[in-house]
């Protein structure tokens, strides 16, 4: 992988995780100042703020992990059939830990 799009994807990761953490500090400094409200009311999701709240906390975990992997020598290798996962795929989905094919197979 060349390191500048190598450098790209971590950046990418990095700045996504900082967006969540300043989206979730916001809704917990405004959950604490208001009645309980639910993100529906205000955006039109549909979700409440504690399903909102658990899919940004999975969201952290597994952007995490991939820092994590992005240390070690795994990353960007299937995690299926230890093949390289595609420099598109995983700018497109830098947490993955599956090529598209075994994605696919998963799926199936």
């Amino acid at each position: 992988m060349r390191q500048s799009r190598f450098n790209s994807i971590k950046n990418n990761i990095e700045t996504e995780i900082a967006s969540i953490r300043e989206a979730l500090q916001k809704w917990s400094s405004y959950n604490e100042s208001q009645d309980p409200i639910t993100v529906s009311e205000l955006a039109g999701t549909g979700m409440s703020y504690l399903a909102w709240k658990k899919r940004m906390d999975q969201r952290l975990f597994e952007l995490s992990r991939a820092l994590s992997r992005m240390e070690g020598e795994n990353y960007g290798t299937c995690a299926d059939c230890g093949e390289d996962i595609p420099i598109q795929r995983l700018e497109a989905v830098p947490d993955t830990v599956y090529c598209v094919g075994c994605m696919r197979h998963r799926e199936g």
